[in-house]
């Protein structure tokens, strides 16, 4: 798999915890060549970059796992490409 399309971590950066929030609170970004992923938690630094650490792993683990949307529709293509024809189709009725 090409490295553009795995996620990594860019940031994890202290922030203002949301309305009715208590202690530190962080705000992480994750992305990748084509899609940006951020999200704020509760807890310092090294709680929150552990916490986006495994939300990456997870995520690059379903790109390796699954297969791409264009790679399935080239297969399908494919599949109903070299399906043979209905021997009645197109035949006139005689």
């Amino acid at each position: 798999m090409n490295d553009s399309h795995l996620y990594r971590l860019v940031s994890v950066e202290p922030t203002d915890a949301p309305d009715g929030g208590t202690g530190p609170w962080c705000r992480y970004e994750i992305a990748n060549r084509h899609a940006r992923v951020s999200g704020r938690r509760a807890g310092s630094r090294d709680e929150v970059r552990r916490y986006a650490s495994s939300c990456v792993e997870q995520l690059n683990g379903r790109l390796q796992d699954e297969p791409r949307t264009t790679d399935m529709l080239r297969r399908s293509r494919r599949d109903t490409s070299t399906t043979p024809a209905d021997s009645t189709h197109g035949a006139e009725a005689g």
